[in-house]
């Protein structure tokens, strides 16, 4: 199989796509990221400002819609930085000639791809420290998931989960 003679305009046109739908979406990320964060800080005031005195179930909420925010937009950030190596590989592959396998810049393409691949592989597993670490009732139940259980029986035959 021969590869075409227009191969390397067809690929830059891809990579030139792939870089242009990677930023427009990585712009709606960030402003949607922006308009919920800024719904959510105006909740809270709101909330705390219709009550006459605050009480502690209204700083619970506001505490509550903090840790919400920050949450939002670590997992916004996380996403938008493990990604910004593939889209700047994909503007170098368009855009320099040369960076690509067997090119003038071949040793750099490939470390630059091993990085992006690395941050991509970061990214699928830091959203689970993120919630580790934000949402308390996510902790509760990833132990009770993983907490040390047996089955046993009981004298009707039905399994029943018990600690040791």
């Amino acid at each position: 199989m021969a590869v075409s003679d227009y191969y390397s305009e067809v690929t830059n046109v891809v990579t030139i796509l792939v870089a242009v739908l990677f930023f427009i979406f990585f712009t709606i990320i960030v402003l949607t990221t922006i308009v919920l964060t800024v719904a959510l800080h105006e909740k809270s005031k709101w909330r705390n400002s219709s009550t006459n005195c605050i009480t502690g179930r209204s700083q619970n909420l506001a505490k509550r819609d903090t840790n919400l925010i920050k949450t939002i937009v670590l997992l916004s950030l996380g996403l938008i930085v493990s990604y910004l190596p593939y889209m700047n590989n994909c503007l170098l592959v368009a855009f320099l000639t040369g960076f690509e396998l067997g090119g003038k810049y071949s040793n750099l393409f490939r470390v630059m791809w091993a990085i992006s691949w690395l941050f991509e592989i970061l990214n699928s597993t830091r959203s689970i420290f993120v919630y580790y670490t934000m949402s308390s009732k996510y902790r509760e139940t990833f132990w009770q998931m993983f907490e040390n259980k047996t089955v046993t029986s009981d004298k009707q035959g039905k399994g029943k989960n018990s600690r040791e």
